[in-house]
């Protein structure tokens, strides 16, 4: 009988981690940015300057310095939400190479967003943006209303590339460093 009862917590366990994975929505976009590897990596990985590049992004606030366990407040406009509040933290940084952001604990919605910088030939820069984050999330910035996985990806995609676009577009003009 224990071993049933073992069999079963083990079995309800695997279905709530597979649950929890079905619940998630993944996109990535990658691009070349003519720009070294550190102009790229010291731009695009502060998040304080995705207020310049990310266009859905109104004000990126931080009283922390850049680093490892910085914490960030992202006020932007998401679906049909002006003001969607996502508060995430510095989980992983390995520079020039990489930085991850994760939601904190007292977020509602769990996001995951992780940036690859890999030098691309002598003075280029590959970046890869990848998101990660809860299905509920996307039904929460359209007012409740569930869209189906593959209009969020190909939506969310699409607003990586455009804004991938923005930040090539600085980063080679010079408009930016």
């Amino acid at each position: 009988m224990q071993k049933l009862k073992l069999m079963v917590v083990l079995l309800v366990s695997i279905m709530a981690l597979n649950v929890q994975a079905d619940n998630l929505i993944k996109v990535e976009h990658s691009v070349i940015i003519h720009r070294s590897q550190n102009i790229v990596f010291d731009f695009a990985a502060n998040l304080l300057n995705d207020p310049l590049w990310r266009e859905e992004v109104n004000t990126m606030t931080s009283d922390d310095e850049f680093g490892l366990g910085a914490v960030y407040l992202e006020d932007s406009h998401l679906g049909i939400r002006p003001h969607f509040l996502t508060q995430v933290e510095i989980t992983s940084l390995n520079a020039p190479k990489l930085v991850e952001a994760t939601t904190t604990s007292s977020n509602p919605y769990y996001l995951k967003v992780t940036r690859h910088f890999e030098r691309f030939g002598l003075f280029s820069t590959l970046f890869t943006y990848e998101l990660e984050f809860d299905r509920a999330m996307a039904q929460a910035t359209m007012g409740g209303f569930t869209l189906p996985d593959k209009l969020v990806r190909d939506y969310y995609t699409a607003r990586i590339a455009q804004y991938q676009g923005v930040l090539k577009f600085l980063l080679e003009s010079g408009v930016v460093e």
